[in-house]
């Protein structure tokens, strides 16, 4: 005996705010992606979380980088002053392409989870500050950029009549998520280990962007 399996369409009806928005009504979330909304905001959150420390731990991190790679406090500065500028730079292109559909949110999070390992490798192995300024300024940051503009971006369409406080609770992750990481890089991070500290935390953070992508 045989069964065949009938896939049920959810009814839905468009409707255009006088804004010119169009949403579409009669769907829920699990008819849409087979689970509770609420996980538009728990991914979105570790994905924020997994950027976080980049940037808010990286001041952690200078006194042992100038002290193991040589680099000067004055290029490590401006390493970071390009982080910043890409992570903010690449946020609206990326938004206009995962809107236009060119650039898929799951693919937009894949490659900040590769930016992210990249940007943690460079600030390990790189041998000539250029190449940290290029795996760390530029790629991190692009990929910080992207995951940035996804997650929140996501949260807003999935609660569009709670956007005030779930956004402002995926976006708390971009800061506290690098709480242990600021201890970790100050504490415990120093010359005989700074490799294998900023590998470890690379891939870790890496995989928690790839996951919630």
């Amino acid at each position: 005996m045989t069964t065949t399996d009938v896939t049920r369409v959810a009814a839905y009806r468009e409707v255009t705010d006088r804004n010119g928005r169009v949403y579409r009504v009669g769907e829920s979330d699990i008819d849409l992606m087979g689970r509770k909304r609420k996980w538009m905001v728990i991914l979105p959150w570790i994905g924020m979380m997994g950027i976080s420390s980049a940037e808010y731990a990286f001041a952690s991190a200078e006194d042992t980088l100038h002290e193991a790679q040589h680099w000067s406090s004055g290029s490590i500065y401006w390493m970071m002053t390009a982080w910043v500028f890409c992570q903010a730079a690449v946020a609206f292109p990326a938004g206009r392409l995962r809107e236009s559909g060119k650039l898929p949110a799951r693919w937009a999070m894949m490659l900040g989870s590769v930016g992210t390992l990249l940007g943690y490798l460079s600030l390990a192995f790189a041998p000539h500050v250029s190449l940290a300024f290029i795996g760390f300024g530029v790629f991190s940051g692009m990929g910080a950029g992207m995951v940035y503009a996804t997650c929140v971006n996501m949260v807003g369409k999935w609660y569009p009549e709670r956007r005030g406080g779930k956004t402002g609770f995926v976006n708390g992750g971009f800061a506290y998520g690098s709480v242990p990481f600021v201890f970790i890089f100050h504490g415990y991070m120093d010359t005989s280990n700074f490799r294998w500290v900023l590998v470890s935390a690379g891939v870790f953070l890496a995989a928690m962007v790839a996951i919630a992508g």
